[in-house]
């Protein structure tokens, strides 16, 4: 019987019995790479080799430096030899057929019976799908923020049961707060007018057990002084139980709104007492008939 290829000392390996070969098989984006001293690869295998990609006939028995193109192969073969050095390699690279995949490369050295290094395994995952849902994911956030900051609206989240508050970076932005600190709710309610503050608690309170939307304007006192006039929404989050375990909420800058609706308010009052003077001033032409 011929000696199998995924013993790095030469000797007779039943299929069943290859623990590399077990494993890799029955994880659906996982190869497994086995190479020995002279960087020759003695095992390939793994459900993610099934596209065709990568043949056996074609690599096993090859070194890395003739698989590889001749860059990729020599970055390949420094991570190999220092995995033979007994340093364990972490890495994330470009698919060597297919470019537009990405892997994550884990290399480990091989330890014989006696604690000498006799080769190395490469453990290779596809991780091209969730690097896409990564990229996705920032460039929503990316998005969301950039919506945010343009309509001046923040979005905050409250655990009540462990206190956790967590804000958005335009809500930082609004209140002037310090984006490295984590708040407590003390906190926030230290940036809010001492005049609200009793209202604020109250709809915190109430939310708790009442998790209908709420909304009410609030002022806010940011570091420098100035105050600032918050529209604020929050919204209770219920679990299987009917138990609120979450609360959202936003908060949107509309002081100048809210100092433009009291300029209108100012003026249209100023014209209607200008109409109501005019109203009860004799006509023009009556008085100067009187005065004849």
């Amino acid at each position: 019987m011929a000696a199998d290829p995924g013993r790095l000392d030469g000797s007779v390996v039943e299929p069943a019995d290859d623990p590399y070969r077990v494993v890799s098989e029955h994880l659906p984006d996982v190869a497994v790479l086995v190479f020995d001293r002279e960087l020759r690869l003695r095992l390939l295998t793994g459900a993610a080799l099934r596209d065709g990609a990568w043949r056996q006939d074609e690599l096993v028995g090859r070194t890395v430096l003739e698989v590889f193109p001749p860059a990729q192969g020599e970055a390949l073969a420094a991570r190999y030899r220092a995995a033979l050095a007994g340093e364990r390699q972490r890495f994330e690279v470009s698919g060597w057929r297919d470019p537009s995949r990405l892997w994550s490369v884990d290399i480990v050295p091989i330890y014989s019976s006696s604690g000498t290094i006799t080769g190395g395994m490469a453990f290779c995952r596809d991780i091209t799908e969730r690097h896409r849902s990564e990229e996705a994911l920032r460039d929503s956030r990316r998005q969301l923020a950039e919506a945010q900051r343009v309509a001046r609206v923040g979005s905050w989240e409250w655990e009540p049961t462990t206190g956790r508050l967590t804000w958005s970076d335009e809500m930082y932005r609004l209140v002037g707060a310090d984006r490295e600190k984590e708040l407590t709710v003390e906190d926030a309610l230290a940036f809010v007018h001492p005049d609200d503050r009793a209202r604020v608690a109250e709809a915190m309170e109430r939310i708790v057990h009442d998790p209908t939307p709420l909304r009410f304007e609030i002022r806010t006192i940011r570091q420098d002084g100035t105050v600032r006039t918050l529209l604020a929404r929050g919204e209770g989050i219920c679990d299987e139980f009917g138990r609120v375990v979450r609360v959202i909420g936003t908060g949107q800058d509309v002081t100048e709104a809210k100092q433009a609706e009291q300029e209108r308010r100012r003026l249209l009052g100023r014209l209607y007492e200008v109409l109501e003077g005019q109203h009860q001033r004799p006509p023009t032409c009556m008085t100067s008939m009187y005065r004849a």
